[in-house]
């Protein structure tokens, strides 16, 4: 719902710097879901890299559009009150900048496990950023209890006091569940989401070499768009290990994502390390079986006895797991398909938006 940015107190502001199609990957699809589904007493503000001019950002007039350096200008008076405010993003934290009665709530979309230091990862100055974030904020939103557990683990080895930290799951809207005719095989696996070495994408690659009769298709948020290194190692690997089996066609979105998801047969989901696991639901309500990896919050919507999950790091893991897929019989694969339907109905979208409402 449209509505004009008003001088109020907002219930509810979001503050980020991922919305529309200035995102990719399962941030941007969780803040354009709130967004799309906005009520009138709430209010987001899209935060961009300095040194872009304002005008380069196309948003409906009730998206206030402010740099980094606004935003974090405590002698620069924010246009907005609000009782809650969630900020997606560590880097937007400088001080608590809103009255005693505002509750400031950091929302860790993606959480470096223990043994990933941001140090090694991601530079001092970014790790730094982080714990100011943890420090600052009233309260910590974390979108599975894997991430929740690991949070706890991080939090007790530096030292800090525990903080309340709630789950709100990642939400996909689930008003139109696809049915797919698993009679047919079009001999097609894809890969949707980010070329990031967290993903699993590269040893998939090379594991494809031992792969027949199924063709991969990576989707991949970071073809042509990423850092070169991303996408040059991708073209390396392919051309070394899976010439001809392996095909990147690049970010898709919009109706080339809906293409996508009736193209393949199955989705697979290899990654090392997973927060939540968007794109495993985005699959299941589309109909598809999901071959995955079993890390963080993956395992909470397939569930521990969930038959088709595979070590990405194990030799010969993926390849056993796609010959048990391609010996299951069609009405093998529906009721699997029917099983994860029921389980995603836990991370419905309607659930997600009334968590973030505090209604629930």
């Amino acid at each position: 719902m449209k509505h004009s940015i008003q001088s109020k107190r907002y219930k509810v502001v979001h503050v980020t710097t991922e919305l529309s199609k200035y995102c990719i990957g399962g941030i941007g699809t969780v803040l354009d879901s709130l967004y799309e589904n906005r009520n009138q007493d709430e209010l987001f503000v899209f935060v961009h890299p300095d040194g872009m001019q304002k005008n380069f950002y196309e948003f409906d007039d009730d998206v206030i559009v402010m740099s980094i350096s606004e935003f974090l200008d405590i002698h620069n008076p924010l246009p907005f009150e609000a009782d809650t405010v969630y900020v997606h993003n560590y880097n937007l934290f400088e001080m608590h900048r809103f009255d005693k009665s505002t509750k400031l709530i950091y929302v860790i979309h993606s959480l470096i496990p223990v043994e990933m230091t941001f140090v090694n990862t991601y530079g001092d100055r970014e790790e730094k950023n982080f714990w100011k974030a943890v420090n600052i904020a009233d309260e910590l939103v974390v979108v599975s209890n894997s991430e929740k557990s690991t949070l706890e683990k991080i939090m007790g080895n530096v030292g800090y006091s525990p903080k309340k930290i709630t789950v709100i799951y990642n939400g996909v809207s689930q008003q139109e569940i696809i049915k797919k005719d698993y009679n047919m095989k079009n001999g097609v696996i894809g890969y949707i989401g980010r070329l990031d070495y967290r993903k699993g994408v590269f040893q998939s690659v090379k594991e494809w070499k031992d792969i027949e009769d199924f063709k991969l298709i990576l989707a991949c948020g970071g073809v042509g768009s990423f850092p070169p290194y991303y996408s040059n190692k991708l073209s390396n690997t392919i051309e070394s290990y899976a010439k001809n089996k392996v095909f990147p066609i690049g970010l898709v979105s919009n109706e080339r994502k809906k293409d996508f998801f009736r193209k393949v047969d199955a989705l697979i989901v290899p990654s090392l390390y997973e927060p939540f696991g968007m794109t495993v639901v985005e699959g299941i309500v589309n109909g598809l079986p999901i071959l995955a990896t079993r890390y963080g919050g993956v395992k909470e919507i397939l569930g521990k006895d969930y038959p088709l999950y595979f070590d990405p790091c194990k030799k010969g893991d993926l390849k056993r797991v796609i010959a048990l897929y391609k010996s299951m019989s069609s009405i093998e694969i529906r009721k699997l398909v029917e099983r994860n339907i029921e389980r995603v109905s836990l991370f419905s979208e309607e659930i997600m938006i009334s968590k973030y409402r505090g209604e629930t």
